[in-house]
């Protein structure tokens, strides 16, 4: 993440995510929702410590 976007600062910054997840089936759907769970919750804690560092 930090090699390919916030080397360049953006203001925005769009995922696609589970797109290759949609041909496992509606079986695979909770798995995809706890996965998908916790690359949020480690996103937010890592842009919570980003910007922590930041305003140091």
């Amino acid at each position: 993440m930090e090699q390919d976007g916030q080397r360049f600062k953006p203001n925005l910054l769009i995922l696609m995510i589970g797109i290759n997840d949609s041909t496992t089936g509606v079986e695979m759907l909770p798995d995809f929702r706890s996965n998908l769970e916790t690359i949020i919750n480690t996103d937010i804690i890592l842009w919570r410590m980003y910007c922590s560092n930041s305003l140091a």
